[in-house]
């Protein structure tokens, strides 16, 4: 009876040792993966900050070409506003200057 005891320690205990060795190589595995996974996704975060640097300085770069367009347009629109005003003042000062030759 000692011998089939031993024998079947014997056998639990490889068994044991065989999953206990299948565990180690899944946890290697998992590891690995996770360090590659890590890896990867240190990988995009750097991508997203890239990315979102150059957003930022494209948004930048529209605004400032907008406020620009506005400027552009105030300044054509003032420009229209003192020709108009400076057309109207040299028909003014023309209708007097016939008004007074035609006096003398």
């Amino acid at each position: 009876m000692r011998k089939a005891k031993y024998e079947s320690l014997k056998e639990e205990y490889a068994t044991y040792s065989r999953v206990l060795v299948e565990t180690e190589d899944a946890l290697r595995r998992v590891n690995a993966e996770r360090t590659q996974c890590a890896n990867e996704m240190s990988e995009l975060q750097r991508e997203i900050d890239v990315q979102a640097r150059e957003k930022l300085r494209l948004e930048d770069e529209i605004l400032e070409k907008i406020r620009a367009q506005l400027t552009a347009d105030k300044a054509a629109q003032y420009s229209a506003k003192i020709i108009s005003r400076l057309r109207d003042r040299t028909k003014d000062l023309e209708t007097q200057v016939r008004q007074y030759t035609v006096i003398k």
